[in-house]
């Protein structure tokens, strides 16, 4: 968002940030409209930026590679009135020809301003022109802030060319489209404009972290302040409904949770105490400097009791994947074996080259459970054997073996022993 001519002026992004963090909202209304607040002290992503927009340029070239006419337009200077209303007018322009693809078009209707990626005609040549609005995703599925994004621009771009938008098209990381109609989600995005436009100045939720944090330029100073508020969301695992209840019993920080009474509340009492182990064990190491942790009850079948007997011929194993790059490219697999300490690693700068070492891996572990069945090998948390199960159907290479080591739970996940065995 950015003042305009004395006036608020929302983009797109705005919403998706909306629907995504409502202190971001906050944060970004405070930037636009005090000049003397602070600006973010991080930078967004700026690897997902560069092959978002490699992504955005492959499929510029694909639509001139059909033989479509592409109009290429500026962006503006949104600290411009002059700026945006030629970048309007051009986009106008475009549309009245009847141009085949419109590439970074600039829609405006005083308050809500949006650069959609592509316009594509849809009607033939000689009849109304006519669009679907297309933005270019890095993600490999739809999610909700895409499709509010492109339902905004189909909106402003319905003033423009005086007909109803049908389709909302997202061309999705992996050279996929998935085709929305846009009036299954009109009504949803209006509700959605009308709660974030009563938002703004007026509200500011709690920056609790959620799956944008990694990619937000404010993450550093959101973590600093829950750091210094000693805030329940710093607990381990805990859920936001949990610190909801937490609150409403008088519970608002981590040392009051892990030293304070016990508190009376709408939370099972094992995950309760959990929580507040969990929270002591935290704090402990805050004050005291190292790491502190405590062994859990033992369970028959669960942590420590769930590790295989050590066999000689077991292999420690990891991989490593690129999600840039069309369905994300596993580039490294790794493992030692024990009976050697020997450190085993194959490289893939390709889709070919990872089908040769995924066989490659799988040849080896089959071979070496064929010979030693007690052998296991072992991973930290889910990544390997679902990207092997991954990889297995996109290489169409290897299913049944993958299957068997899957079924005869050759992998042993050490995060999940950890997990159920220690509070650290």
């Amino acid at each position: 968002m950015f003042v305009l001519d004395g006036r608020l002026v929302f983009s797109a992004t705005d919403l998706s940030s909306y629907l995504t963090c409502g202190h971001l909202s906050a944060l970004e209304h405070r930037r636009a409209t005090e000049p003397s607040s602070a600006s973010p002290t991080g930078q967004e992503s700026a690897l997902s930026s560069r092959y978002g927009l490699a992504h955005e340029q492959r499929h510029l070239r694909r639509l001139r590679d059909e033989g479509l006419r592409v109009v290429e337009l500026e962006r503006p200077d949104l600290r411009s009135s002059d700026s945006i209303t030629e970048a309007v007018e051009a986009t106008t322009r475009s549309i009245l020809a009847g141009d085949d693809v419109i590439y970074q078009a600039t829609l405006f209707d005083g308050t809500w301003i949006g650069h959609p990626d592509f316009l594509i005609r849809r009607t033939p040549s000689g009849a109304v022109p006519i669009y679907d609005v297309v933005d270019a995703k890095l993600a490999r599925r739809a999610r909700v802030g895409a499709l509010v994004q492109t339902a905004l621009y189909a909106e402003l771009l319905e003033a423009v060319q005086g007909a109803p938008v049908d389709r909302l098209v997202l061309a999705l990381g992996d050279g996929s489209e998935q085709s929305f109609s846009h009036a299954s989600v009109s009504a949803y995005v209006r509700a959605v404009k009308k709660a974030f436009l009563a938002s703004v100045g007026v509200t500011d939720p709690y920056p609790l972290p959620n799956e944008h944090c990694p990619l937000c330029a404010y993450d550093g100073q959101c973590r600093a302040r829950r750091e210094a508020d000693d805030h329940l969301s710093l607990v381990a695992g805990i859920r936001k409904d949990q610190i909801r209840r937490l609150e409403s019993a008088g519970v608002t920080t981590m040392t009051a949770l892990a030293a304070g009474p016990r508190p009376t509340v709408r939370i099972g009492p094992g995950t309760l105490d959990h929580l507040r182990l969990q929270a002591e064990q935290q704090r402990t190491t805050r004050t005291s400097g190292a790491a502190s942790f405590c062994r859990l009850p033992a369970v028959p079948g669960r942590g420590l009791a769930a590790l295989p007997e050590p066999d000689g011929h077991d292999v420690f194993f990891d991989m490593e994947g690129f999600p840039y790059l069309d369905e994300g490219l596993e580039y490294l697999f790794g493992w030692v074996t024990a009976e050697d300490s020997a450190f085993h690693a194959l490289f893939a700068h390709s889709r070919e080259e990872e089908g040769e070492a995924f066989e490659a891996f799988v040849d080896a572990m089959t071979e070496r459970e064929a010979a030693h069945p007690r052998m296991h090998v072992y991973h930290y948390a889910s990544y390997e054997p679902s990207a092997l199960a991954r990889l297995a159907s996109r290489q169409a290479s290897r299913e049944a073996e993958v299957d068997h080591l899957l079924r005869n739970e050759v992998f042993v996940d050490l995060y999940r022993i950890v997990r159920q065995s220690l509070e650290i």
